[in-house]
């Protein structure tokens, strides 16, 4: 529908209470789907909408911090795209949902303190029914941030401050990026022949976090260096400190 998903907190005194909203590209028809009211940075975090806008993923962290929680356990929760809550899958994170309406999930998740992983380490796929899982790949650790591709044959996700790809049989296991930063959040193009991701660490004068697309078929890994090309710029603001380049600090979404 061209609606856009995101995570909005609300201050309210002495209380930071995440809420999860729907808002028209335009602005308009902002509607809040949940409220969690909760006392947490890390609560109600990353949602994701499936393909057949039923249905909505995201993060929960239980808090426990004495407002009342809405599931006891950290966990990714399932709601309709009314706001109507589903169910939980405990110990997974960072869902992406694959064109048939399977999900993948991660083990591992960035919580306010550091990575945490509390199922054993490794990218896991939900079955369109909610009836299966079944692990993809074998000896990941700790990787994170998962991304379907819009075909659904393969998912891009970060592992040792680096972008991988795998193919969701578990085959193909791939590097896809390396350098001096810490790439993260991979996101794939609409057509699947580029992957963005979040790279951190050390460019001219700070440490920043920049935008970079990169080809996603690519047979040797891409080094983004300070001077790659594969980061995006606004040729607008080429003065600034990052010198023109996009920043994000969590998930990106390409449409």
């Amino acid at each position: 529908s061209g609606e856009v998903l995101y995570e909005e907190p609300s201050d309210i005194s002495p209380y930071v209470n995440w809420k999860i909203v729907l808002i028209a590209a335009n602005g308009t028809n902002k509607r809040v789907l949940l409220d969690s009211k909760v006392y947490s940075s890390n609560l109600s975090k990353s949602p994701k909408m499936s393909k057949d806008a039923s249905t909505i993923c995201f993060n929960y962290w239980f808090g426990n911090k004495g407002a009342s929680d809405i599931y006891k356990g950290h966990c990714t929760l399932l709601m309709k795209s009314d706001g109507t809550l589903l169910s939980a899958l405990d110990s997974l994170f960072d869902g992406s949902w694959m064109p048939d309406g399977s999900l993948v999930l991660s083990a591992t998740v960035d919580e306010l303190y550091g990575e945490k992983t509390f199922y054993a380490d490794g990218l896991y796929m939900l079955s369109a029914d909610r009836s299966k899982y079944t692990a993809i790949g074998s000896g990941l650790v700790k990787p994170k941030h998962p991304a379907a591709s819009p075909d659904g044959k393969k998912v891009a996700f970060s592992m040792n401050n680096h972008i991988w790809v795998i193919n969701t049989d578990g085959t193909g296991l791939r590097q896809v990026t390396t350098g001096d930063k810490a790439e993260t959040h991979p996101c794939w193009s609409p057509d699947g022949k580029y992957l963005a991701c979040i790279g951190y660490g050390t460019f001219e004068v700070t440490y920043f976090a920049a935008i970079a697309a990169v080809p996603s078929d690519k047979t040797t890994t891409v080094d983004l260096t300070n001077d790659s090309p594969y980061w995006i710029k606004d040729p607008n603001q080429s003065s600034n400190a990052g010198l023109g380049r996009l920043t994000a600090y969590s998930a990106i979404s390409w449409k």
